[in-house]
């Protein structure tokens, strides 16, 4: 009896280091990616258009994009940076294939566009202008910064 509890203890021990290895969390992936930006204080909206972008998707059912704030943040950074006293609401949707993006797009835009109650001014902005950057995983990115702080102490 005492063996069997002590075996039950272990394997659930071995299950939860396994599900807390954090490279087993996600996957990188190519999507296509687009972002919207919205300011309801003047009705101009914004949109990027579809780009590839490598990314980080977490390794579950919904495939959740990772640091996806991280995206949205470097839209609203553009955004505030050329138009002045404009504080948007920004968020990026993403495909796995650029039909499934593409169809997102067309939704998105229709919403401000066709179905919109009042009127909207639409800006496109092309990716020559705004590119999205890839954005790495929080452990990966740490990694990425004790690795750098080693090899700066080895050059001195």
């Amino acid at each position: 009896m005492k063996y069997g509890k002590l075996l039950i203890i272990l394997t659930m021990l071995m299950g939860i280091t396994t599900t807390m290895s954090a490279k087993d969390g996600y996957k990188a992936m190519k999507v296509y990616m687009f972002g919207v930006s919205i300011s309801f204080n003047d009705s101009i909206v914004n949109f990027t258009d579809i780009q590839a972008v490598d990314v980080y998707i977490a390794n579950d059912k919904p495939h959740f994009l990772l640091n996806r704030e991280d995206y949205s943040y470097q839209l609203r950074f553009y955004i505030e940076r050329i138009q002045a006293n404009n504080h948007p609401t920004c968020l990026v949707v993403y495909g796995k294939t650029e039909k499934e993006a593409m169809k997102k797009y067309l939704k998105m835009q229709a919403r401000y566009t066709k179905k919109a109650k009042k009127t909207y001014v639409i800006n496109a902005i092309p990716s020559t202008q705004f590119k999205f950057q890839t954005m790495l995983p929080d452990d990966l990115r740490e990694e990425k910064i004790k690795n750098s702080n080693v090899k700066q102490e080895e050059k001195k």
